[in-house]
């Protein structure tokens, strides 16, 4: 899994980039990509 935030700079979404390199939108699940909030947990909830 590839992390990563999209978007216009300033209002970027957190997203991951799947095996086909599209692009996921992650923020019903996360409201923000750092070291601070990705947690096992929250790691499992993005694959699914």
């Amino acid at each position: 899994m590839k992390l990563l935030r999209h978007g216009s700079f300033g209002s970027e979404n957190p997203a991951q980039s799947a095996e086909d390199s599209s692009i996921q939108d992650l923020s019903s699940v996360i409201s923000n990509i750092n070291d601070q909030r990705i947690s096992p947990m929250v790691l499992k909830n993005c694959m699914n």
